[in-house]
């Protein structure tokens, strides 16, 4: 089913709008330029900005926990994954000496 401007009543078409420099997808009617999101598009925005606000990488220091080692997760990646309470699977790959991190 096409979705209609709520405007004019114009068959939407995927525009781009643009919203602190990252591009989102959107719905765009092309007589008025009115710009929708619908609830799967807005979701996948609000994914993108998260995204965009999150650093590329980051460094953390390796910490002495009892007899065990491990890291800080800065507070905005926990924020943006929802890590609070979650457990992760912990993947290493001693060659490449990479640790992949899941949420599981």
């Amino acid at each position: 089913m096409k979705e209609s401007c709520l405007e004019c009543g114009a068959a939407l078409k995927t525009g781009v709008s643009m919203y602190k420099g990252v591009k989102l997808v959107c719905l765009q009617c092309p007589m008025c330029k009115e710009k929708i999101f619908t609830e799967e598009l807005s979701l996948k925005a609000i994914q993108k900005m998260e995204s965009a606000r999150l650093q590329p990488s980051y460094r953390r220091p390796i910490l002495r926990i009892g007899s065990s080692v491990g890291f800080t997760i800065p507070k905005d990646i926990a924020q943006a994954l929802e890590l609070e309470g979650k457990i992760v699977s912990l993947r290493p790959n001693i060659i490449k000496k990479k640790i992949d991190v899941t949420v599981v």
